[in-house]
């Protein structure tokens, strides 16, 4: 899910949010948004695996131990929105049959960036190297979203790694985004620096985003019109739309299964050397991966 127009406004009216990621002073854990991790990768055509691995080696590199949240089920609430999609994938591959490959094969291919593909295969492979390289991966219920959130107000984890703007109406005060593809340049945004920027309370900023757009909302007012509006509130009602968007109400037991709030509690699984070597071998990664890969971090020291 997306807040429709934001990253543009933010980038716009509060560069100051914006920073360089640089080493933690102490052993971190963050959450990976492996959906839109993956999705991204694939539309760049690389590997998920690969760019998991380049993920994780980066990460432990500024003293950040990963736990990586897979998608469960989506929300009923989210029906229209992925149907939405849905029809608009089969409007692109309807225009991608139509066109002749041996005239337009660029265009083919930008089409098809629009609509990556991203295979059960892709999911076992970074699963496979994701119990290699020792990292906690969790299975949502449902949205992986909402269990993010749920960790983030726990203090479970610090920051998220995500493309995803709408983990900040969920609060999240770091929301680390890679810039590329490949996820080898991060930038940090910080929710408090936006507020600030933009003059709004947190309660404001969740109003705007409502009015944006949201998969929970039809709404669709431009963000400097959205923004302006949430202003000039000296109160927020709580509406079922604000609710959803901040994770608020919703159960523990309803984000977790029992087996997997039984893999989280147990934590990280043991690394597998010979695996991540046949990963390595497999995908042509640099020598130096394999090592970095199994330097497991222990968050807090």
């Amino acid at each position: 899910m997306g807040i429709r127009g934001l990253e543009k406004y933010v980038k716009q009216r509060a560069a100051t949010a914006y920073t360089i990621v640089s080493p933690c002073t102490k052993i971190e854990t963050w959450a990976i948004d492996c959906s839109c991790i993956m999705y991204r990768a694939r539309s760049a055509s690389l590997q998920p695996v690969t760019v998991f691995a380049a993920l994780i080696v980066k990460l432990r590199s500024l003293h950040v131990e990963p736990v990586v949240i897979f998608d469960g089920r989506p929300p009923a609430v989210k029906t229209a929105a992925i149907e939405e999609r849905r029809a608009q994938r089969e409007t692109i591959q309807h225009e991608i049959d139509t066109l002749d490959p041996t005239i337009h094969a660029g265009e083919i291919a930008a089409l098809q960036r629009k609509i990556p593909n991203v295979t059960a295969s892709d999911k076992d492979a970074v699963k496979q190297l994701l119990y290699a390289a020792g990292v906690l991966f969790i299975n949502a219920s449902g949205e992986a979203d909402d269990l993010i959130a749920a960790l983030y107000r726990k203090g479970d984890i610090t920051a998220v790694v995500s493309t995803d703007m709408d983990m900040l109406p969920r609060g999240i005060g770091r929301l680390i985004v890679p810039e590329t593809p490949d996820a080898s340049i991060l930038t940090c945004i910080h929710l408090d620096r936006i507020l600030s920027a933009l003059s709004l309370t947190y309660d404001q900023f969740v109003t705007a985003c409502i009015m944006m757009g949201t998969d929970y909302s039809g709404r669709s007012l431009n963000p400097y019109q959205a923004v302006l509006a949430a202003a000039r509130l000296t109160a927020t009602p709580e509406s079922p739309e604000a609710r959803l968007l901040k994770g608020e109400g919703v159960e523990w037991s309803s984000l977790l299964s029992p087996a997997q709030e039984e893999k989280r509690v147990a934590g990280a699984p043991p690394t597998e050397p010979a695996v991540l070597t046949t990963f390595a071998t497999t995908y042509g990664w640099p020598p130096g991966w394999v090592t970095a890969l199994q330097a497991k971090l222990t968050p807090g020291t």
